[in-house]
């Protein structure tokens, strides 16, 4: 049996290498589309805008007492406790002083009832008792002087659910038009060095200055699409209780400052980028002072410096969860959790602990928080202040607001001069003031005793 030659079709060859040339041209645009969007100034500086405005809706929306306040009738009452030692017995005086409040209030019939009171060492201070109704603000100071007085008051919610889907849309619009604003002939590109976790290291360097122009282009573009937005001034007119009228003429008078706006200043942003797609860096400097993030590994470096020296420089490590550096030369070293953080600051000889601890509990009816801080002050080993304070609060759905007799009450402004006397004597009569004026007193006494007098 005869060799025969396999002949390839001249077509199919030119079919192969065409689709070669295809696959070629598709890699090396593929390759420079990649890239391009790597290298983009703008494409960087705009996933660091969404990403920095996505952690902002998730916070604004994850208010936890949101389901709580939308309720009719709420109330909130909590309780602030200071207890503070000396060594040396000086803040004996003040050494435990106590706060609580109680408030609740009804959306639906505007009125509102406040009872507030505190003690230092166990000895009242101050008591007041409070209603609002009817348009008047009704207040009694409960030790000073057993009357109930009012004035003029509209009642405002506080203890109100805001949508935040409204307050979204209008912060929306802005950053829409930040983006929309920033293009990439605002950049100047440079390849540079800088320190990261104490090693150089080359990154490219992208710097955009921000005028006064670009942040009134901003403004304008931003109050025109407001201006025009039908539901945005809605929103504004709800949240500032004033008609859209009001509220068109209001955007017209900022349009027209805007405008009007000479000013010639200028902020730098610099973004610095490692291996073509890391952002390691953001910078803002005003003038000769220079405010910081960088991210690198698992720290977080915040850092404020002027002509190279940092005033502060602090670093949180996200996997071991610690703290540390330098507030002006004051080390700073610490430890965090979801719910404590330990932080110790030190200056020579002297030393300060922190130790503060957050609780939260939520249910269908109420929400509340339990704040304990701790500090002490060290002088070398000697313990020379210390510090405990507590804050607990619950806000929870009220069944109604207790009525008060307010039919005897006067007008602030027809307060006798009687009834001023005797707030003020009792103001006096208090254990706390009365040391304080005592205190005062003898130092005035030393003073003038010890002062030589010139002889004329």
């Amino acid at each position: 049996m005869e060799n025969e030659t396999v002949v390839v079709p001249k077509e199919n060859k030119t079919k192969t290498t065409l689709a070669l040339v295809v696959i070629i041209i598709l890699f090396l645009g593929l390759l420079y589309v990649t890239f391009t969007y790597f290298t983009n100034p703008k494409k960087k500086v705009v996933d660091s805008i969404n990403k920095f405005y996505q952690n902002f809706t998730e916070k604004m929306s994850s208010n936890k007492a949101k389901g709580i306040m939308s309720n009719n009738i709420v109330g909130t009452n909590g309780k602030l406790s200071i207890e503070l030692n000396s060594p040396d017995g000086a803040l004996d005086k003040f050494k435990n002083i106590d706060l609580s409040y109680d408030y609740k209030e009804d959306k639906e019939k505007n009125r509102a009832s406040l009872s507030f009171d505190s003690s230092v060492n166990e000895e009242k201070f101050l008591e007041i008792l409070a209603l609002a109704k009817d348009d008047k603000l009704y207040f009694d100071l409960k030790n000073l002087l057993d009357k109930y007085y009012y004035v003029d008051y509209t009642f405002v919610p506080l203890l109100k659910s805001d949508d935040v889907s409204d307050i979204l849309y209008i912060t929306d619009i802005f950053k829409e038009n930040v983006v929309k604003n920033i293009t990439n002939d605002l950049f100047t590109k440079s390849n540079v060095e800088i320190d990261l976790d104490g090693k150089n290291v080359k990154v490219t360097k992208y710097t955009m200055n921000i005028s006064n122009d670009l942040i009134n282009k901003i403004l304008t573009s931003s109050l025109n699409q407001i201006k025009n937005d039908k539901k945005a001034i809605d929103i504004l007119a709800k949240y500032s209780e004033q008609e859209s009228s009001k509220i068109t003429e209001t955007i017209d008078e900022a349009l027209n400052n805007v405008n009007e706006d000479k000013s010639t200043y200028s902020i730098e942003y610099n973004m610095y980028v490692k291996n073509f797609i890391n952002i390691v860096k953001h910078e803002i400097k005003i003038e000769d002072t220079s405010l910081a993030y960088q991210q690198y590994n698992d720290i977080k470096e915040y850092v404020i410096s002027n002509d190279s020296t940092n005033f502060v420089d602090i670093k949180v490590n996200t996997k071991n969860r610690t703290i540390s550096g330098d507030i002006s030369n004051v080390k700073l070293n610490g430890t965090y959790t979801n719910d404590n953080v330990k932080l110790s600051l030190t200056d020579g000889n002297q030393t300060i602990n922190l130790d503060c601890t957050n609780n939260e509990t939520l249910n269908n009816e109420e929400y509340g928080i339990n704040m304990n801080l701790n500090m002490s002050v060290l002088s070398g080993k000697e313990e020379v202040f210390t510090a405990v304070i507590n804050f607990k609060n619950t806000t929870s759905k009220e069944e109604k607001i207790d009525n008060v007799d307010v039919s005897k009450s006067v007008s602030a402004d027809e307060i006798s001069e009687e009834d001023t006397q005797t707030i003020m004597t009792k103001l006096i009569e208090l254990p706390i003031i009365k040391d304080f004026y005592q205190n005062y007193s003898n130092s005035l006494n030393n003073v003038t005793t010890t002062t030589e007098i010139p002889m004329m």
